[in-house]
């Protein structure tokens, strides 16, 4: 667990939104229009240049480098740096030179030189001694101009490589002859080995594959992703097609994912074919009210499913002041939740009249149940200014419940507040910084010379005194 301090405007959340965008768990690609340093966009910045954005050193664990070993057959470097581009693509750099796994031309003028030698010793004839000589001349001519075409090569693994392979294969068919033919196919033999070798992917490219595969996930979350209690249907469904991006609405997208259901699928199931048919002056039959009943019926099953699933997790995550319980419901095109606690569990009350600690902790958790789970468990949490409308004692709790998610999840949050710094666990903090030339600087070597910096850092060891002396 790391956590960044410094004054607004510091550069907290741009190294936040960096880092998470290197491998987002929810796709969300750059915009270098409102990203690409503002002071050299005209100057510097092309369309369709490869422009790195953010880098970033992973040390490799020797289980990982050891199952590589075994399975790329090759010695597995101790780190990589991975870096993201404007354009979404990713690439790997390693800290030492990868075992060469090229084809030298060598082996190609090999299997030249042995076509050209078996052609030399075909068992003469006296009848065809002439047309013998014609064969073989053209073969040795054949197999030497090939050859020259290798000297510009310096791995068969190049386009220019496996071009001439596949020429070498298709002209020796010229060659065959009934005194050639055994050695044309020994060619081709050879000829098709180097083919497939040279087409298979590189060392590199396999390595580069494994790396995107166990490359941890990034989950970013903000303040002003807090979820509403009631969402209406129709506008979400506008939303998510024009701004899917936006926190409250990826916020609610996830909990959707959670029940199951698209906002799509939650109106359609609610559509009452039977009143449509009725409106229209139609026949109303008992087939429509019946489909109607279990359309409804497998939506109220859905809901309830997913809310005493989420109750029954939420419980684990949030246990320090109440136990409660969350709803799942559909009013006509608004999707609602409704919370209860343990002192009052007969009275449920919409989302937004709890607190707004509360609503924080709720939001956090669906995006965190959405996008960490199953193929995210290891997944690094940045936590952009959490736990602001939490209480001071609950901000000291949230402290100990970052505790508990860092067992399993990497995390890095910001923070103003001197009650979300660990007085016992300095070492933890690092602090955020503006130079005079407007760049930020993250440093972990020296205490901050910035006095706006410092109080939190002086409030927090302050605090942890007080408490001892309390």
């Amino acid at each position: 667990m790391t956590c960044f301090v410094g004054r607004n405007e510091s550069g907290k959340t741009a190294f936040l939104k960096a880092i998470y965008k290197l491998n987002p768990a929810s796709p969300e690609p750059f915009n270098p229009l409102r990203e690409f340093p503002r002071d050299r966009f005209t100057r510097d910045f092309k369309a369709g240049a490869d422009w790195p954005v953010c880098a970033a050193d992973f040390e490799l664990t020797p289980e990982f480098r050891s199952d590589l070993k075994n399975r790329l057959g090759a010695d597995i470097p101790h780190k990589v740096i991975c870096t993201r581009f404007y354009d979404g693509h990713l690439t790997t750099l390693f800290d030492t030179p990868l075992p060469n796994d090229f084809i030298a031309p060598s082996e190609l003028a090999k299997a030249l030189d042995q076509y050209a030698a078996g052609a030399r010793k075909v068992p003469e004839d006296q009848d065809r001694e002439a047309e013998l000589l014609v064969t073989r001349s053209a073969i040795a001519n054949w197999a030497n101009e090939k050859k020259d075409k290798l000297k510009a090569i310096q791995d068969v693994r190049s386009p220019t490589g496996i071009a001439l392979i596949k020429e070498v294969r298709s002209e020796s068919n010229d060659h065959s002859k009934p005194d050639t033919a055994a050695l044309v196919e020994a060619l081709h033999a050879d000829a098709e080995q180097l083919l497939n070798r040279a087409q298979a992917r590189s060392l590199q490219e396999r390595l580069e594959d494994e790396i995107k595969l166990q490359l941890p996930v990034f989950i970013y979350f903000e303040n002003y992703g807090i979820i509403d209690s009631a969402v209406y249907l129709p506008h979400f469904i506008d939303d998510l097609g024009r701004t899917p991006d936006d926190p409250k609405i990826r916020t609610i997208q996830a909990m959707f994912k959670h029940v199951g259901l698209s906002a799509q699928e939650i109106m359609e199931l609610g559509r009452e074919e039977a009143a449509e048919a009725k409106q229209a002056n139609q026949d109303v039959t008992i087939e429509m009210i019946t489909r109607d009943q279990q359309r409804k019926e497998l939506r109220s099953v859905k809901l309830n499913s997913a809310s005493r699933d989420l109750t029954r997790r939420f419980a684990k995550w949030f246990s320090r002041q109440h136990r409660h319980s969350i709803r799942y419901g559909v009013d006509g095109n608004y999707f609602r939740i409704w919370v209860s606690d343990d002192r009052r569990p007969d009275l449920d009350i919409e989302l937004e009249s709890r607190s707004k600690g509360f609503q924080w902790y709720f939001s956090f958790y669906l995006i965190f149940l959405a996008e960490s789970e199953e193929s995210h468990k290891d997944a690094i949490l940045l936590l952009d200014e959490p736990g602001l409308h939490l209480h001071p004692t609950a901000q000291q709790e949230l402290i100990s419940f970052f505790d508990e998610l860092a067992e399993r999840n990497m995390l890095i949050y910001t923070t103003h507040s001197p009650f979300l710094l660990d007085g016992d666990h300095i070492e933890r903090i690092r602090h955020v910084t503006e130079e005079e030339s407007g760049h930020s600087r993250i440093a972990i070597d020296k205490w901050p010379s910035d006095l706006e910096t410092i109080v939190p850092l002086q409030a927090a060891a302050g605090y942890a005194i007080m408490q001892g002396l309390f």
